[in-house]
């Protein structure tokens, strides 16, 4: 779907330079026989989610409605961005070298850089991070460059994709992994175990995932004064941004590492698509961080301008001084995300956050009426939500049959964890409305 923004008045304006009366007249060649004459029974005044569906409803689209969350999130993108990504000024990925004729370029990377700086409470953040998963790991490496520990504790109830990346990584950056669990009866971190481990071992860092890989918000606070206590660092990973419409964002409750995943955001979400990996720290940790970051100062004629200030890649300096080789430029995707979180604003944010959750706390209450399945780790949730089928052919049977309906409705959790075998992840977002959620709630109770 495309987005133009011609009033009445440009388009008269364009058709005087061609000499043509209306836009009819572009169509002369078409044959009279071949032009739909009657009226297009369209409906007025829909909103833009709105007009996408009642297309996809009345063509011969395909599309299915999807609740699968897992740490990709998708989330409303107005058509418009599509079209200010391609402005000239900004329309690349690669490095800023020269500066003088990169403003457009370095001037959205800091943009950028304020707004994930903002929505994370943070005092600094970067550009470049490739996605939650290496983010991760960037965070990991920064906090043993700060504590010279060699030790990481990860949860068990964080992403297990972002778990066997760090895992994978160990083996060459040479730090260790020590997994710490969940409790069945919440979802969160077992807390009494993890202090366990602290009092025994001497952690570089403790990461906690929020929302977790659950659906389920740790105690923030609690996870971050408990690592500080033992002389550790936080790492706080958050796949889902927009929770911090809500909830208080890490920075301010005094996290030191913020890592979280941006491509919700952006208007190419989909499998093979690359990621957005979002990073924000302390500014007393400006020297350790990764990637590169852009500042704004002024030239010699006073104007306002942008500059590429810190730059601690092996492209930039030697190799073994480096504290990344991340050696390309995220650049389109932060610049979407960016456009897509100016055109939200504070306000906008808000709401669609509020949606989320109110979305979700219907969507539990209508299948606790019914009897098919249990509603499991009820405790505080976001956007998603874990159920539990009676057996595990229920559960089959319900993602088959909601396949026929053109749904995909949750992440089967058994392909992560054995022992949650009847288990589906669902995930709720602004972009589904009522009557899809009604579609499925009818099936659960």
């Amino acid at each position: 779907m495309r987005y133009f923004s011609h009033t009445s008045s440009n388009i008269k304006d364009m058709l005087n330079v061609i000499n043509l009366e209306s836009i009819d007249d572009l169509f002369r060649s078409v044959p009279e026989d071949l032009k739909y004459k009657e009226t297009l029974n369209i409906p007025r005044k829909l909103e833009e989610l709105e007009i996408k569906k009642f297309f996809n409803e009345n063509t011969n689209s395909t599309t299915m409605e999807s609740f699968m969350g897992g740490g990709l999130y998708r989330h409303f993108v107005p058509e418009v961005v599509k079209q200010v990504i391609n402005r000239g000024e900004w329309l690349t990925c690669y490095t800023p070298y020269q500066a003088e004729v990169s403003q457009g370029t370095l001037q959205s990377i800091f943009e950028f850089q304020t707004v994930i700086a903002s929505i994370y409470g943070s005092e600094v953040a970067n550009a470049s991070m490739y996605d939650c998963g290496t983010a991760i790991v960037e965070g990991i490496l920064m906090s043993m460059r700060i504590t010279k520990r060699d030790i990481v504790v990860i949860p068990e109830n964080i992403h297990p994709e972002y778990l066997h990346i760090c895992k994978t990584y160990s083996r060459m950056c040479e730090f260790k992994v020590i997994k710490t669990p969940f409790t069945n009866s919440s979802g969160k971190i077992d807390m009494e175990k993890l202090e366990s481990i602290l009092s025994s071992h001497k952690v570089s860092s403790i990461l906690y995932q929020y929302p977790n890989f659950l659906g389920q918000l740790e105690n923030q606070e609690e996870l971050i004064n408990m690592a500080h206590k033992y002389g550790a660092l936080s790492i706080t990973i958050n796949p889902e941004p927009l929770i911090f419409g809500i909830c208080k964002p890490p920075g301010l409750l005094n996290s030191d590492i913020v890592v979280g995943e941006g491509v919700g955001f952006c208007p190419f979400t989909g499998l093979g698509s690359p990621s957005l990996g979002l990073f924000a720290t302390k500014k007393k940790f400006l020297r350790f961080l990764p990637g590169r970051l852009v500042g704004i100062t002024h030239d010699k004629k006073g104007k306002k301008c942008f500059v590429l200030t810190l730059a601690t890649r092996e492209q930039h300096i030697r190799r073994d001084r480096a504290t990344s080789n991340i050696c390309t430029n995220n650049n389109l995707n932060a610049l979407a995300c960016l456009i897509t979180l100016s055109l939200y604003g504070k306000s906008g944010f808000y709401e669609i956050s509020k949606q989320n959750i109110i979305k979700n706390i219907y969507f539990r209450k209508q299948i606790k009426l019914g009897n098919k399945v249990t509603v499991k780790y009820d405790n505080s949730n976001f956007n998603e939500t874990v159920i539990e089928f009676k057996n595990r052919s229920d559960l089959k049977t319900f993602i088959n049959t909601m396949k026929q309906k053109n749904m995909h409705v949750g992440v089967d959790l058994y392909n992560f964890f054995v022992n949650l075998n009847k288990h589906l992840l669902i995930c709720i977002t602004e972009l589904n409305s009522i009557e899809d959620i009604n579609t499925i709630i009818k099936e659960l109770i």
